[in-house]
């Protein structure tokens, strides 16, 4: 289940007054565990324009989350996935991923078609890095739909997931790439 709301703290507890609350589709979502513990942030990186390992990275990754706001309808992050090559970097600001069929909510498509700003995380999952993406995305609702971001800004930072995963598990119906 996916829920959407406000968390507030309560003493020990944290308190979540849901908004949204629906399934989530289980689609393309690749099985990992994680076989250590997380390291000390530190940041490794910054910048406007990708740079060839992080266009590398980008363009094997199998997995990312794609985070999307609109005024009145608040914030969404959603996982997208399949096999690695789904995501094409197209320029050293650019790149492109398809939208496959997953819940039929729209809830990051339909934030972007108000609001393009979004931000995209990428984990290295045998490096223990991720690679944050802020921009501005658009959809292209042809057949095949597909996701058009635009890169403002980068942060590589390293310890901030485990560094030891078990190999992915991928799902059935991803779409050949």
């Amino acid at each position: 289940m996916r829920v959407n709301g406000t968390a507030v703290q309560a003493g020990a507890a944290l308190v979540v007054r849901t908004e949204q609350v629906y399934a989530n589709c289980p689609k393309h979502i690749q099985t990992r565990e994680p076989t250590s513990a997380p390291g000390i942030p530190t940041a490794l990186g910054r910048g406007t324009s990708l740079a060839e390992r992080h266009s590398a990275w980008i363009g094997a990754a199998d997995t990312f989350f794609i985070a999307t706001w609109a005024d009145g309808h608040g914030a969404d992050v959603s996982h997208r996935g399949g096999n690695p090559g789904f995501v094409r970097v197209t320029g050293p600001r650019s790149q492109v991923s398809p939208d496959y069929a997953g819940n039929g909510m729209f809830m990051t498509l339909g934030n972007l078609d108000l609001n393009p700003h979004a931000g995209l995380l990428f984990v290295d999952w045998e490096r223990g890095e991720t690679l944050q993406l802020t921009g501005r995305a658009r959809v292209e609702w042809g057949n095949p739909r597909l996701v058009l971001f635009e890169l403002d800004e980068y942060a590589h930072v390293a310890g901030t997931v485990s560094a030891g995963w078990t190999g992915p598990g991928y799902h059935r119906f991803n779409p050949a790439v």
